[in-house]
Order: structure tokens, then C-alpha cells, then sequence
């Protein structure tokens, strides 16, 4: 509901003429800073424009940007509409054109420092959303996770290599007088940084904002670097360990929610355990061959959570039924063992869980989890045997 009624607002302030726009270059210093969201409304008709104020306006049809200046000058002009010249804060010239105010697309109504960054990436970000919703619906268990956990890494971390939102710095002019070197230079980035010309002192800057750094010549060379770091203070940078720390502790909360195997009786042990499984029992009824273990083509992963028995007392803790190995050959007719049908091993890890039986209550026991091993799932090559008739295995 919430979202409809966004839609609709939405869709209502574009009929209107309402536009958004980013910033992308920093001729109006912290007015305006490079990333910056620019909302804008149309120009009523019978407000006339000021001078010294902030418009958003396109040049003509040779320039197709769209710029956003400070009107420096008005220009009437007898029997023609009146002109107007622009200038960035910035820029130390005016701007070659002049405008009229069919030029103007709108007014700024708010500007909003960073957000034009989110704004320059959306196509990115919903389509990458969009994906990565869409898969985490397909896959389960490992995998699932390991997108859940990169997923929203890469949707972040491609658009920062591209533009270099956070830390960035652009120089406008440069001069030298013998071996000093004067440099003009802006922070174009969203976090301060400081600015060193080569042998010269850092100067801190905030986003948007101009300073002089001065330094001198390198020998034998006619480029003199400008080295642009970002400067923060100390919980600054305790905030950025914590959010590169956000990965881990993703994958430790969804560590928690593994799918675990389910703990069922199998359908054909329902009924009560015959006299090979009690005390008083022959020996000749235990020793009949079972059928192999029934084989769960869905992977189920390993939890925490799959021997739940491991923090009960030892005293309270049922006897542990053993595990028997297959010490007949395989039946007339059955392929040997380890042998595939069609294509590559499968290696999956499996979980044996048997269920004993009592003879007045049902206990079940983790003694008879037998450990993970490489094994081949389809052909179940490896039948497992229980001294109980209650067990399963999951590949």
C-alpha cells in the first residue's frame, strides 16, 4: 500500500515537471558537491529570475549537458527576451553562453549532498537486487548463502572501483615559481580528505571544498604528484572496520539458520521393534540382511543443531547403537561397489542417524551419526548397516 501510494506521488511530481538531477563536476563547490541529488520544480511563469541565484538550465543544442550555475549577470536586450550570463562559484571566468528563460528546466528545491551517487548507480543496484532475490529463491544451503553474503558485496563494490565515490579530488589550476608548486585542488569525494603535493604539508578538505596546496618540484620530472587520502577521525575510522566487518557477521547470523537434516522415523520401522532388536532376542533373526538405506536425492546440510543429544548428561544418555559394515558381497544382478552408471563421482557428504528402540519408551540416539565421508550418492555404493532396523541416511 505504502509503495502504491509512493508510486503515485511519484509519478504525479514528474507530470508536474518536477526532474532530479546528480552533480558531476565541482564548479559549485559546497554548494553543490560532486554526487549531489538535485531536486528541481519548474519556473512559474510570472517569477522573474534574480540575480545571484541558483538555477538549473540547458545551454542549447549544441551543449547536450545540463548545468547547474549561479546567474552572474542579466542581460536585457531591447525588442528580444532577456538574457542571463552564468558562472560556477568556482570557475574564475563566466560561462561562454548566455541563456534565456525558455533555457531554464527548473529551480532547485532541495540539494542533497552524497545521494546523487545512489542515484547514478540505481539501474545497477535494482537490477542486482533483483538477481539476487531472485537466485536465493532458487538455491539452498551453501550456496545460498554464499550469495546472500557476496551479493550485496558486489552490488557496493562496482560502483565504487568505477566512480570512485568516497575518496576522490580534482585539480583545477596549477602553477610553479622556480621549485614551488601551487596546486588548486577540490574534494570531490563523500568523506574529508587531505591533499600533499610532493614535499609540501597535507591540507584537509571537506567535500566541496577548494584549498591551495603547495609543494615543490621533482627532479627530472614534469609531473608533480598530488596525493589524496581520506581523513578521519578515530570512531571514523572504527565505522569503516565495522562495516567491512558487515560480511563476517552476516555469515555467522546466517550460519545459524543451516538447513539441518530432519529427525523422522522411517515409514517402514513404525510398528515395534521385532525380537531381533530386543533382549531376548536370537541371535540368528539379528544377523538377517536389511535393505540399504534409503538415499535422499536433496542435499541436507550439516548443522549445529543435528546431535542434539550431545549436551545431555552421559548418565541420562540412551545407549548408542553401532554401526555394522556390509559383509556380504553384493546381490546377484547389483552393480559392484563404487561403480557409476553415467556420468562423474558425485561426492556428497552423508549423515547416517539411527533411531533405537526400547522396549517400553523410543530414545534417540546421536551415538549412531556416523562422520561425513566421500561417497557415491546415485549408485549407493556404500549400503549402510544398523544393528537397529530405525536408520536413514541423508545425501
Amino acid at each position: 500500500m505504502l509503495v502504491a501510494a509512493a508510486g503515485l506521488l511519484w509519478g504525479g511530481w514528474l507530470l508536474a515537471g518536477g526532474r532530479l538531477f546528480w552533480v558531476g563536476s565541482p564548479s559549485m563547490g559546497r554548494v553543490a558537491p560532486v554526487g549531489s541529488l538535485v531536486v528541481t520544480r519548474p519556473l512559474p511563469a510570472d517569477q522573474p529570475l534574480r540575480l545571484g541565484e541558483v538555477v538549473v538550465f540547458h545551454p542549447g543544442l549544441d551543449v547536450p549537458a545540463v548545468y547547474v550555475h549561479r546567474i552572474e549577470a542579466i542581460l536585457p536586450v531591447p525588442g528580444r527576451p532577456t538574457e542571463f550570463r552564468t558562472k560556477g562559484d568556482l570557475n574564475q571566468l563566466p560561462d561562454p553562453w548566455v541563456i534565456t528563460r525558455a533555457s531554464v528546466v527548473g529551480r532547485p528545491v532541495a540539494i542533497i549532498p552524497a545521494i546523487g551517487w545512489l542515484y547514478r548507480s540505481a539501474t545497477w543496484l535494482l537490477f542486482g537486487a533483483a538477481v539476487v532475490a531472485g537466485l536465493s529463491f532458487v538455491l539452498t544451503g551453501g550456496p545460498r548463502r554464499v550469495l546472500l553474503v557476496l551479493g550485496p558485496m558486489l552490488l557496493v563494490a562496482v560502483p565504487a572501483i568505477i566512480d570512485h565515490p568516497f575518496v576522490s579530488g580534482f585539480l583545477y589550476a596549477s602553477g610553479q615559481n622556480g621549485n614551488r608548486v601551487v596546486a588548486r585542488v577540490v574534494d570531490t569525494g563523500i568523506l574529508p580528505v587531505t591533499f600533499t603535493v610532493h614535499g609540501g604539508h597535507p591540507v584537509r578538505a571537506v567535500p566541496g571544498q577548494e584549498v591551495v596546496a603547495i609543494g615543490t618540484t621533482v627532479a627530472h620530472r614534469t609531473v608533480v604528484p598530488v596525493r589524496v587520502a581520506a581523513s578521519l577521525p578515530w570512531w571514523g575510522w572504527l565505522l569503516v572496520v565495522a562495516v567491512c566487518l558487515l560480511p563476517l557477521a552476516a555469515n555467522a547470523w546466517l550460519s545459524r539458520f543451516a538447513e539441518v537434516a530432519p529427525d523422522v522415523d522411517d515409514p517402514s520401522t513404525s510398528g515395534e521393534a521385532g525380537p531381533g532388536a530386543g533382549g531376548d532376542g536370537g541371535a540368528g533373526e539379528a544377523d538377517e540382511e536389511e535393505p540399504a538405506a534409503e538415499a535422499v536425492t536433496d542435499r541436507q546440510p550439516l548443522g549445529r543443531r543435528a546431535s542434539r543429544g550431545a549436551s545431555r548428561p552421559r548418565s541420562s544418555r540412551p545407549a548408542p547403537a553401532r554401526l555394522a559394515t556390509e559383509a556380504a558381497g553384493p546381490a546377484p544382478g547389483s552393480r559392484p561397489p563404487g561403480r557409476l552408471t553415467t556420468g562423474a563421482p558425485d561426492h556428497r557428504p552423508m549423515l547416517t542417524v539411527c533411531h533405537c528402540r526400547g522396549s517400553t519408551s523410543r530414545a534417540r540416539s546421536t551415538g549412531c551419526a556416523s562422520r561425513s565421508r566421500r561417497t557415491n550418492a546415485r549408485a549407493a555404493a556404500r549400503p549402510t548397516r544398523c544393528a537397529t532396523p530405525a536408520c536413514r541416511s541423508w545425501w
